[in-house]
């Protein structure tokens, strides 16, 4: 009986997988109102271990925040509720705050203009080391209502000074990610913003 070698296979370590296991899971989600599915939640978080959730249509309600609705444990949520005074829209942001610091921006130093639907932070990983690439993320989660809405120039020209206004403040190291529903508005004034900016969900 021949006995043969047995076969080896050398992996390399690839620093562009450590890299990406360092970044977040982003979800982007319109639920059309978060009220009748608050318990659905935190099971979607779960299962997709998502760190950052950009919700595009809360239909949050001033008399009944997000925070008291859905309680999440160790995940901050960021709304801009005042944006529009009827039923709908309110985007808003989930992070969660054991991998990641977390800083609202609106209304300061960013203020959102009235009738355009738009949420900001900054978010920082909690641990890093001199190997860390993504030092800071700018998250925007946003709606437009589509041909129906007058918005369209108001929400290009806020996310174009937003960013740079924050590209100015932090440089290189700035990442962003802008997330939310759109209902087939031509992003190309966003993507144009610049040459790293891409579409991930066409």
């Amino acid at each position: 009986e021949q006995r043969l070698p047995p076969v080896r296979k050398t992996v390399r370590r690839s620093k562009k997988l450590l890299e990406a296991a360092d970044l977040p899971v982003i979800m982007n989600i319109n639920p059309r109102s978060i009220y009748n599915k608050s318990d659905e939640l935190p099971l979607l978080l779960e299962q997709y271990e998502a760190s950052i959730i950009c919700m595009s249509e809360s239909w949050e309600r001033e008399n009944y925040s997000l925070e008291d609705l859905l309680k999440l444990d160790n995940y901050k949520i960021i709304t801009n509720v005042k944006q529009r005074d009827f039923k709908g829209g309110k985007p808003a942001i989930l992070i969660n705050e054991d991998k990641f610091h977390v800083k609202p921006l609106c209304p300061d130093p960013i203020t959102v203009p009235i009738g355009v639907e738009a949420v900001w932070c900054l978010v920082t990983p909690r641990v890093r080391n001199t190997g860390t690439k993504v030092k800071r993320i700018a998250v925007a989660s946003i709606y437009y209502r589509g041909p129906k809405s007058t918005k369209k120039k108001e929400l290009f020209d806020h996310i174009s000074e937003t960013f740079y206004y924050l590209t100015a403040i932090y440089g290189s190291d700035l990442h962003v990610v802008i997330a939310g529903d759109t209902n087939r508005l031509n992003l190309s004034p966003i993507l144009n913003l610049s040459h790293s900016m891409k579409q991930c969900v066409k």
